[in-house]
């Protein structure tokens, strides 16, 4: 699935991801707030429902996840494909906002998607 998102993500963010499998054993990408939301609107464009955002929290040389913090939602199947993109992508967003506000710069952000 990772390809996916490498395949619709521009060059320079690519080069901004933090790919997970030697960190913590997992082919996920993170990312760090200042490109979290432009990951998010990317996938969007490109037909992407965003399902859910896992947090990282970074200690010293090291991530792991912060599961109380990890936000998902369910498709609502009363919706269209476009309505759910719409929705889901306003929700990441939000979600990510919240969380920076209110924990800082600590964190790096997974996000969770599917291809409508």
């Amino acid at each position: 699935m990772h390809n996916e998102l490498l395949s619709c993500v521009s060059k320079e963010l690519k080069n901004k991801a933090t790919y997970l499998e030697k960190i913590l054993g997992v082919k996920e990408y993170a990312w760090e707030y200042s490109v979290a939301k432009e990951v998010i609107a990317c996938l969007a464009e490109n037909g992407f429902e965003i399902l859910g955002v896992d947090i990282l929290r970074k200690i010293e040389d090291s991530l792991e996840y912060d599961f109380p913090n990890n936000w998902y939602r369910n498709p609502d199947k009363t919706k269209t494909n476009t309505e759910n993109i719409s929705i889901s992508c306003e929700k990441a967003i939000s979600y990510i906002e919240d969380f920076h506000r209110r924990w800082g710069d600590d964190f790096l952000y997974v996000i969770i998607y599917n291809r409508l």
